[in-house]
């Protein structure tokens, strides 16, 4: 992913943030902020992680602090620490998109056939007719060979959550 795809990601999502959701991520900068000088340095931002769940080696915090630490000055600040939110809001839709797909690749070869597609929408309890999850198939099926991938999957689900 380039530079640009990165800002406009990380400007989507700062954008989509209600007051009080800003309010929450700065009282929890505030919070790992131990010292009071407006950076999470490397020890704060470990105690963040592990009360994450996180628990990086030496090797693996480096690493992301050295992709975090955008002006280089060895401390993340609000907006680096912004950045880093957006990169996380990321990686879960990346996951939630994963587990969807996979309720629905019921065989596990990585596509999803018509029929999977059909019984997974009945044991859903959606009553849309056989011509309606036809048509979705068809709408997901981007490259025409009766399959739906895991990008097509993805782009089909995106598209339908944008448009709600």
């Amino acid at each position: 992913m380039n530079a640009t795809n990165c800002k406009n990601e990380q400007f989507q999502f700062l954008a989509s943030l209600t007051a009080d959701e800003i309010k929450g991520y700065k009282k929890a900068f505030r919070y790992y902020d131990k010292n009071k000088d407006g950076f999470i340095n490397a020890k704060e931002f470990l105690c963040l992680l592990r009360n994450l769940g996180e628990n990086p080696t030496e090797d693996e915090l480096f690493d992301m602090l050295i992709e975090m630490d955008k002006d280089q000055n060895d401390v993340i600040d609000f907006s680096e620490f912004m950045g880093c939110m957006a990169a996380r809001k990321k990686n879960d839709h990346i996951n939630c998109l994963t587990e969807a797909f996979k309720v629905f690749d019921l065989n596990g070869d990585g596509f999803i056939s018509a029929n999977e597609f059909r019984t997974v929408m009945k044991s859903l309890g959606n009553d849309a007719s056989s011509e309606e999850i036809d048509d979705l198939i068809k709408y997901g099926d981007v490259n025409g060979d009766g399959l739906i991938d895991y990008e097509e999957f993805a782009k089909m689900l995106t598209h339908a959550f944008n448009e709600h």
